[in-house]
């Protein structure tokens, strides 16, 4: 952001060390400095005290049940993937199952996101349901990134400090989950 003066050109950055005789009304100053002040009080107010990363491979969840199978992927983070093959059926038709339970233990109550590493074939191939300890299913996907591999967010979840049965379960065949992320921070974003 930029303003002119009368004679010169001076940035945002600099409005505060320009007397306020030379910037063009003492609004445009107020204005950047409260721009300032917003800025940090935002960066300062997600700040988590004791920020929190859980991770796993998907296919070391248990209790697959067909047609969710392990496959081999070479562009997975451990080479391998959980799939519910195109033309398996999908699960929000009620057109087949599939299903894997993860056992995770968490240190603290807390608000809690989940991330997935997936994989979706195309349009109507892009979603999996979450549940948790055995409560009402979640959508996770539904976005319009295909046939590579990209992370999904889901919640924030309040949950409290133990352990959670995490299960994954067939909406959309032609799926696949590399890896989950579970962290407290809601700015955390995962690569790869």
């Amino acid at each position: 952001m930029s303003f002119e003066t009368s004679n010169r050109h001076v940035s945002a950055n600099a409005a505060a060390s320009v007397p306020l005789r030379e910037v063009a009304g003492a609004g445009v100053f107020v204005t950047i400095a409260a721009g300032m002040f917003l800025a940090l009080a935002v960066c300062c107010h997600y700040r988590v005290r004791d920020p929190l990363l859980l991770m796993f491979e998907a296919e070391d969840m248990s209790n697959l049940m067909a047609p969710m199978v392990v496959v081999d992927d070479r562009l997975a983070s451990g080479f391998k993937a959980i799939e519910i093959p195109l033309g398996a059926g999908k699960g929000f038709w009620h057109e087949a199952g599939g299903s894997a339970d993860k056992l995770v233990q968490l240190p603290r109550a807390d608000s809690y996101f989940m991330w997935f590493r997936s994989r979706w074939e195309g349009g109507c191939e892009n979603a999996v349901y979450l549940q948790i300890d055995k409560s009402r299913k979640f959508v996770v996907g539904n976005d319009a990134i295909f046939d590579t591999w990209h992370w999904v967010k889901a919640g924030p979840f309040k949950l409290a400090a133990g352990s959670h049965d995490l299960a994954l379960s067939n909406h959309s065949h032609g799926i696949r989950i590399d890896k989950v992320e579970i962290t407290n921070d809601p700015r955390y974003e995962p690569s790869g």
